[in-house]
């Protein structure tokens, strides 16, 4: 993972963290989507190798 994928997701899940805090909804709604945009391996896939 290349520091700017790190950097990205750091700050996504600190504003994700913020607004899971302030509305008690939507952490994983956040985050996970931009995981995948960073790098899809991340997910959690339906085919178990």
């Amino acid at each position: 993972m290349t520091l700017t994928a790190l950097a990205i997701l750091s700050a996504t899940v600190l504003a994700a963290g913020f607004v899971q805090g302030l509305t008690g909804i939507g952490f994983a709604l956040i985050v996970a989507p931009v995981a995948g945009l960073v790098d899809a391996s991340m997910l959690p896939s339906p085919y178990w190798c």
